[in-house]
Formats: structure tokens, C-alpha cells, sequence
């Protein structure tokens, strides 16, 4: 499989962030590793550990990962 482009890593960063922020280091770790590597594979695999967390979660670490995102676009 292709490899993560770097927009989406940009992303993948943010939303690491964002998640280690909330309290879930170990989810944090696995977004920065599919960042860091790009890899397919590690993309998939945070994935699947993002969507595991309870909804109420994923919420609010995507209404201030979006917040940052947007920062970020600005700059």
C-alpha cells in the first residue's frame, strides 16, 4: 500500500495532540508513530485505536483538533 502524504501526517500530528491532551497517551503515541513512519499499516492501526475510544471522546478531541488545524492553515 502507498505511503501517508504529508498533509495527512500534518494531521496525524494535530490530532496526537489534541488526543494526548485528553488524557489517551496511549492513542496519542500510535497517531504520532502512523505520523512519524507515513506507513499504511501504522495508519490503519491508529485508526482502529482512535475509533475505539468512546464517542464523547473522539468528539472533543476532534472539535480541538480542528481548532488547531485551522491555526495552523492561518500560519
Amino acid at each position: 500500500m502507498a505511503d501517508v502524504d504529508d498533509e495527512t501526517r500534518q494531521y496525524l500530528r494535530i490530532l496526537a495532540e489534541s488526543t494526548k491532551n485528553s488524557g489517551t497517551a496511549g492513542v496519542a503515541r500510535r497517531l504520532f508513530k502512523a505520523a512519524d513512519t507515513g506507513s499504511h499499516s501504522d495508519y490503519q492501526q491508529a485508526e482502529t485505536i482512535f475509533d475505539s475510544l468512546p464517542i464523547d471522546k473522539r468528539m472533543a478531541i476532534k472539535e480541538f483538533a480542528e481548532t488547531e488545524a485551522r491555526l495552523v492553515e492561518k500560519n
